[in-house]
């Protein structure tokens, strides 16, 4: 026995329906005219005619707002590495693109100074334990009057002058990044150790094998992609509809069939430089290692929430300029 199906044909100028047989009425009556007509077909013949049918659904068509920016870090996910003091590149640990961990050594450079700055510490750590006791001894004969005022105040003065040289000189060996313990068992260090001040990866080199370096001269950029994040302008007449917590679809210009979502977490509160906009910072979701800071992107804000019926775009056939819809139902 053949099994018909009965496909209902709905001729509509607008293309908000359910297959359910029943139009949605639009707003105004004028602006939809409902025809129907059914036919009947067999399976051999949706078969052969390739028919398929569908569900309809349910989609978001929220009112968005058209915007563009770039992909940005914070600050602090961002680093320039420099040296404490000068000296010659010695070696180079790292090339770009390399990951890397806080405190991981980059490179490292040479510098006489360096050696000598090693065994001023040894001795002036040295010095200053004879003087404390020297102090100490000497604060016990003015306190029993034994010993002059004059005789105290000049041990009590070498005492706190090589105390503050040995402080001084172990905070800039501490900046450098130099490993006491191996200091203070008395292996000198050759080389200045330059090290990442936070995980990320190498974006940048500035130096070569023998070049000689300053102190103020920036050697490597380090950048951490975790907390990248969009950055859109918003003109002056959307400005109002814009609030934390909205949801960003958009797409780098260089891959515009790869949508990404973003969540609106600030809002700035003055306008851009020569620009009648502010920015719109927003989270990234489903991050991927493509996107990296500086991208231009093209983006959309969603302002409001819009749940509509509606349609594939191949399911509607457009003819004479009335569209059909073909809704199945089985006898």
């Amino acid at each position: 026995m053949k099994t018909k199906n009965k496909i209902t044909l709905l001729l509509s100028t607008i293309l908000l329906m359910s297959c359910s047989g029943t139009a949605i009425k639009n707003t105004s009556e004028a602006e939809t005219t409902i025809i129907k007509n059914t036919v009947e077909l067999s399976d051999e013949q949706i078969s052969a005619m390739e028919i398929t049918t569908s569900k309809v659904e349910k989609m978001n068509l929220a009112y968005t707002i058209e915007t563009n920016g770039t992909l940005e870090l914070p600050p602090q996910n961002k680093a320039s590495v420099s040296a404490i003091i000068g000296g010659r590149v010695k070696n180079i640990q790292v090339i770009q693109g390399d990951k890397v961990k806080k405190g991981q050594l980059l490179a490292t450079l040479e510098n006489p100074e360096f050696i000598t700055m090693q065994q001023d510490y040894l001795t002036t750590k040295n010095q200053v334990a004879y003087l404390e006791k020297e102090y100490e001894r000497a604060k016990t004969l003015r306190d029993q009057e034994i010993n002059s005022e004059k005789s105290f105040a000049k041990t009590e003065s070498e005492y706190n002058d090589a105390l503050f040289k040995y402080k001084g000189i172990k905070t800039q060996l501490e900046l450098i990044g130099i490993d006491f313990k191996k200091l203070e068992a008395g292996e000198l260090l050759s080389g200045i150790p330059v090290r990442s001040p936070i995980d990320g990866f190498v974006r940048l080199i500035e130096l070569n094998l023998g070049q000689y370096i300053d102190p103020a001269q920036s050697l490597f950029e380090i950048v951490d992609n975790e907390h990248l994040h969009l950055e859109l302008l918003v003109y002056e007449k959307d400005i109002a509809k814009i609030r934390e917590g909205q949801n960003v679809h958009f797409y780098t210009s260089s891959n515009p069939n790869d949508i990404f979502q973003a969540t609106v977490f600030a809002v700035g509160k003055a306008f851009e430089k020569d620009q009648k906009a502010i920015k719109v910072y927003a989270d990234i979701s489903g991050k991927k290692d493509y996107l990296i800071p500086g991208m231009y992107i093209n983006g959309h804000i969603e302002l409001d929430s819009n749940m509509t019926t509606v349609l594939p775009k191949e399911s509607i056939l457009e003819e004479g300029g009335m569209y059909y819809v073909f809704c199945k139902k089985r006898r």
